[in-house]
């Protein structure tokens, strides 16, 4: 009799096991199908299959938000959660879950681990965009993706720029003699790089009290530079572009405005006299996003 019990119990202990083991599975299946999961698409790609706007280990912060209420620095299904490119998918150090219902997700770049004001967010462009690092990291970008809610597939977040991007064009006069030299620096004055972002619509104006500032603009080839401007106008004539070239400095005034989502290219025709190089401002203004 105590061998035949001793038995039975064995096998009952070995069933209420694998009850318990299946019960498990099922539970970590319910809640890997309530991850949140998303998918981003950078302003410059046409598709996802090359993703050749983000580069690998950026972060981008992401709230999420029962529909019907309003995104706050706290309080939301999700505040903040930082997700990072590995090169090939986005990826959070720690799981998101969907709370039941439809949710609108909004998400923004660089990641900043600091969001205190949801309407006022301070973001400045960086003054030295001559690297890659400082142009990227000046590139403030913004999504939403409306009706979200748990399912099989990831959340699209197709994200656009939020500031302006300048472009300057460098174009030899009639009097200027050989090739442009490999050590041309050019310089956007006079622009204040501070910004106020509202994260919920994704617009941005200049920040009131801070100071204008010059900003390094990156080299895109021998006679094209690049820089990201938060949008503003310049209304009154001062020095907007300065090209340094060898120990000559061109430097050009006039009066600007750079408009959100857009770029701006500035036409500078370099002469021999640096007094009479002219600058066409506004020479062409199209869609960034």
């Amino acid at each position: 009799m105590n061998s035949r019990f001793y038995i039975l119990g064995c096998m009952m202990a070995a069933m209420t096991a694998f009850g318990s083991c299946s019960d498990d599975e099922a539970i970590t299946e319910v809640l890997d199908e309530n991850v949140i999961r998303i998918d981003v698409l950078h302003p410059s790609q046409t598709t996802r299959v090359n993703n050749t706007g983000f580069d690998k280990d950026d972060q981008i912060g992401v709230f999420v938000v029962s529909e019907g209420a309003t995104l706050q620095p706290f309080g939301n299904s999700v505040n903040n959660g930082c997700f990072a490119y590995d090169g090939s998918k986005w990826t959070s150090e720690r799981k998101f879950y969907w709370n039941s219902g439809k949710h609108n997700v909004y998400a923004y770049y660089p990641y900043c681990n600091n969001v205190n004001d949801i309407e006022e967010f301070t973001f400045s462009v960086q003054k030295d965009q001559s690297t890659n690092a400082g142009y990227s990291a000046s590139d403030f970008l913004w999504a939403k993706a409306e009706g979200q809610q748990a399912g099989d597939s990831p959340v699209s977040l197709k994200f656009s720029h939020v500031f302006s991007r300048a472009i300057v064009e460098l174009v030899k006069g009639s009097n200027y003699e050989g090739d442009f030299p490999d050590n041309i620096e050019v310089y956007l004055h006079n622009t204040v790089p501070t910004a106020s972002v509202d994260l919920s619509v994704g617009s941005c104006m200049k920040e009131g009290y801070a100071g204008a500032e010059t900003i390094k603009m990156q080299k895109l080839s021998k006679d094209k530079f690049a820089a990201i401007v938060v949008p503003q106008r310049i209304d009154t004539r001062r020095p907007i572009v300065e090209v340094i070239i060898g120990r000559v400095s061109y430097l050009m005034e006039g009066t600007m405005s750079f408009k959100q989502g857009f770029q701006h290219t500035l036409s500078i025709t370099i002469t021999a006299n640096p007094n009479q190089a002219e600058i066409q401002i506004g020479g062409g203004i199209g869609t960034w996003n």
